[in-house]
């Protein structure tokens, strides 16, 4: 099953660290699931770069 994690990101690295952790540990624990996150996936655009409705649309679509 493909879960879902959201976290506050907010362009604090903190969070972004925070957020690795979680879902690492949580992947860790149970590796019968793929746990993923919006904010990890999307690490590679830089805070708002494509703008807020855009980047939104692409977590919704990892939802879909």
């Amino acid at each position: 099953m493909l879960i879902y994690t959201a976290h506050c990101y907010q362009g604090k690295p903190e969070n972004m660290e925070r957020a690795k952790k979680i879902v690492h540990d949580l992947q860790v624990a149970d590796t019968e699931n793929c746990y993923i996150s919006p904010l990890i996936a999307f690490s590679h655009l830089a805070y708002n770069e494509v703008g807020y409705q855009e980047e939104l649309e692409l977590c919704l679509d990892i939802l879909s």
